[in-house]
C-alpha cells in the first residue's frame, strides 16, 4: 500500500488513486473461480489518453480498465473493449460478469455487451492489484473507487440493478 488516501464517496468514503498509489494483495485461491463479478463504482478524474487505467487486475484476468476513450475492458474469459461515455467527474457503475461460457458488463444496472466466453481462471499466482496493473504497477487508476466487490458467481441483472442504486 502507498500514496492513498480515503475521501467522501459516493456511499461512505472513496478510495483516492493518483499517480504513484499502490494497492495489491497476495495471490488468493478464491481468486480461480468458475464463475466471478467484479462490481464497483468509479469517479475518474480524467480519462486515459494513451494506454489505461486500471481498476483491478491479475496479470491479465480477471480484470477491468478504463480505455481511452471512455471505452470500458472487462476481461474474464476474453478480452472486450466497450465503447462507454463515461464522463471525467460523474459517478458511474460498473459489472464485469463472467459464468465461464458467457462475459457480460454492466454500466449504471443495464447489459451493455455480452459475449462468448472461456473459463475464469487467472493465470499463475499474481497478485491483485487494485488501481494500478499487475506486474508493473503502472497504468495508474486517477480517480475514485468505491464499493469495490467481487464475487465468486455471477450476480443476477437483478443484483446488479440494486447493487447500481435501482431503476434500472
Amino acid at each position: 500500500m502507498r500514496s492513498l488516501e480515503y475521501v467522501p464517496g459516493r456511499a461512505g468514503q472513496a478510495l483516492s488513486l493518483t499517480m504513484g498509489s499502490k494497492l495489491y494483495f497476495h495471490h488468493d485461491a478464491a481468486w480461480t473461480a468458475s464463475a466471478m463479478t467484479i462490481d464497483v463504482w468509479i469517479n475518474p478524474a480524467s480519462l486515459p489518453e494513451k494506454r489505461r487505467y486500471t481498476v483491478i487486475d491479475s496479470g491479465g484476468k480477471p480484470s477491468l480498465f478504463l480505455m481511452p476513450g471512455g471505452q470500458i475492458r472487462c476481461t474474464m474469459g476474453v478480452e472486450r473493449n466497450v465503447a462507454y461515455p463515461i464522463v471525467p467527474g460523474q459517478w458511474t457503475h460498473i459489472a464485469c460478469l463472467s459464468d465461464g461460457q458467457t462475459q457480460s458488463l454492466y454500466v449504471n444496472g443495464v447489459e451493455v455487451d455480452r459475449s462468448p466466453s472461456g473459463p475464469v481462471i487467472a493465470s499463475g499466482e499474481q497478485p491483485v492489484h487494485i488501481g494500478s496493473d499487475e506486474p508493473s504497477g503502472e497504468d495508474e487508476f486517477n480517480g475514485l473507487l468505491d464499493s469495490l466487490r467481487i464475487f465468486g458467481r455471477t450476480l443476477t441483472p437483478k443484483e446488479i440493478c440494486a447493487a447500481a442504486g435501482g431503476g434500472c
